[in-house]
């Protein structure tokens, strides 16, 4: 290619530098994510304050190796690749798919203990963790093989592409899974307070919003590796997933006050990991049934107490009324 010869960035390649510039623009928001969750949750414990770093540095780590990779990609066409059996693939790229299914890993750990702490059963764990752990082992072991063979060509062999396709059908179900858990146990514990039922449907509508963006994304990316023969699109589509797991997680961290403010009951928050100083304090429900729910219970010592004031109000200014 001569100096003067423009560089071809249409066809397959047109993906990849597409999903350059969404992921510098989700980076960018992850930035002022979690400088706002430090502004405004200063005093949060020191497990959130962790999370919230540690998911952006896993964005922001990956961002950087993405970019130099990609860097590294600019003079060669994609759709070369099997005509060429020894095209170098950057390691730069391998680590960027390896930091991203860490990521994913953290993040869908994240809400199976939040879902977890709010449902107080095993069983979601139980089943979930299993297929997070999967994935993220298929994580290593496609990493493992695209640096054992050197070549690019290894991934449009039909060994990765059924390995790829595993890892992305577990991403789906974890996140459906997820999802669909906590808006189940959301829906099916409602009660009859109107403050309580507002809070519930936010809370309902983060959570399927949480897991519908992930899955979305990871289907995409199963629709464009199955439709588009001997080209990587794909992978510029999966790549994305990282920054949109980080800003997930900062997102749920974020909006903690705002759901608390339209429920005008914080406590309740604390059963699903949401207040600030109720992580993993449980609420005191000796003297309730057990069929009530932490929301149910936080509500009704709440009107109870708020009647016991009513009340004592009414008699003393009858009492004075009388003297």
């Amino acid at each position: 290619m001569s100096s003067s010869e423009p560089i071809d960035i249409g066809g397959p390649f047109i993906g990849i530098y597409s999903t350059c510039f969404l992921c510098a623009a989700l980076w960018g928001i992850s930035n002022m994510q979690l400088y706002m969750y430090f502004i405004q949750y200063s005093k949060d414990n020191w497990a959130l304050k962790g999370l919230a770093v540690w998911m952006w540095a896993l964005g922001t780590v990956a961002q950087g190796l993405f970019i130099v990779g990609l860097s590294k990609l600019v003079f060669i066409r994609w759709e070369e690749i099997p005509n060429n059996s020894s095209l170098p693939l950057p390691e730069e790229i391998v680590a960027e798919a390896l930091i991203s299914g860490l990521s994913g890993a953290s993040t869908q750990l994240f809400f199976v203990y939040r879902l977890w702490k709010f449902t107080q059963q095993k069983r979601y764990p139980v089943i979930l963790i299993p297929l997070i752990l999967t994935q993220l082992a298929l994580s290593l072991l496609t990493a493992a093989v695209v640096t054992g063979s050197q070549a690019a060509i290894v991934l449009l062999e039909r060994e990765f592409k059924t390995l790829s396709v595993t890892i992305f059908i577990l991403g789906i179900i974890v996140d459906v899974g997820i999802a669909a858990s906590m808006g189940y146990q959301l829906l099916t514990h409602r009660s009859g307070m109107t403050h309580s039922n507002r809070m519930v449907s936010y809370l309902f509508t983060l959570s399927i919003a949480s897991g519908f963006w992930t899955a979305f994304t990871t289907g995409v990316s199963i629709v464009v590796f199955f439709t588009s023969n001997n080209s990587l699109n794909y992978s510029g589509v999966y790549i994305s997933l990282c920054p949109i797991y980080t800003n997930t997680v900062l997102a749920n961290l974020n909006v903690r006050q705002y759901i608390s403010s339209q429920g005008q009951l914080g406590s309740a928050l604390g059963s699903l990991n949401f207040a600030t100083k109720a992580l993993g304090q449980p609420i005191n429900s000796r003297n309730m049934p057990n069929t009530l729910t932490n929301i149910d219970i936080s509500l009704e010592e709440t009107s109870y107490h708020e009647a016991q004031s009513s009340s004592r109000g009414i008699e003393e200014r009858h009492c004075t009324r009388m003297a």
